[in-house]
């Protein structure tokens, strides 16, 4: 499946493939979108595949977020087809309402 980002509501949808091959775009175009916003939820719960590489760019992407002062959600965590990559990590990014102190 094509990787592909929309957003309803406020909640941005990651669909498709995330890899590391993809997930730095994806970084770089949602940083872009916090420009216009405060709040983020990225919603992970239809994404078909993740891998370790990705796993860490969205870490990466939520540190950005917390040194804008940018307040950003995952959530999602119920997909069974991405779970393997944070185990694997050893990242967890379903913590609600993540900010800078």
């Amino acid at each position: 499946m094509a990787f592909s980002i929309t957003e309803n509501n406020g909640t941005f949808e990651l669909k498709g493939n995330l890899t590391a091959s993809n997930a730095f775009l994806v970084r770089k175009h949602l940083q872009l979108l916090f420009q216009a916003k405060k709040e983020f939820i990225i919603n992970l719960a239809s994404l078909d595949s993740m891998d370790a590489g990705s796993v860490f760019e969205l870490k990466s992407l939520m540190e950005y977020g917390i040194s804008k002062s940018k307040i950003i959600s995952f959530i999602g965590n119920q997909n069974q087809k991405i779970k393997g990559a944070f185990l694997r990590c050893g990242i967890d990014l379903f913590i609600e309402h993540r900010q800078s102190a």
